[in-house]
């Protein structure tokens, strides 16, 4: 062999390495991007699936694991999906309590029970018929 066909042959040898290395690079930086966005529209899916669990625990609805049970559960159909939304979407029930005119000893006097809290602490407080107790309920 002389010289010429040596810096030939290393040339060629040089030139295929490099080109491999540069597209294994490129199929290495392509394969990430692909992984990327795969875990993305993935995330993207669970949270639109998962939608109206989220809406229930964000309105703080009484049964959001009931939400959630329908949800995880029904959620691949389109009646459970949307069962599980309007759940998530109703109205939550107001915390007022309803005072019975019940007569207790002496008339005029308050029943005991659960009544909006006078010092504003927390939204109920339980009155036991002759003072308000430390008891509250949020």
């Amino acid at each position: 062999m002389n010289l010429n066909t040596i810096a030939l042959n290393t040339e060629r040898l040089i030139s295929t390495t490099t080109s491999s290395t540069t597209s294994s690079t490129t199929s290495a930086a392509m394969n990430i991007v692909a992984i990327l966005a795969m875990a993305i529209i993935f995330m993207a899916w669970v949270s639109m699936y998962f939608l109206p669990t989220i809406i229930g625990a964000f309105r703080k609805v009484a049964n959001v694991g009931s939400v959630f049970a329908i949800n995880f559960l029904l959620g691949w159909t389109l009646i459970g999906w949307v069962v599980a939304l309007a759940m998530a979407l109703r109205t939550n029930p107001s915390n007022t309590n309803l005072i019975i005119n019940q007569q207790f000893g002496h008339p005029g006097m308050t029943p005991p029970g659960w009544y909006r809290d006078p010092y504003n602490q927390a939204p109920l407080r339980y009155f036991d018929g002759n003072v308000w107790t430390d008891h509250i309920r949020s």
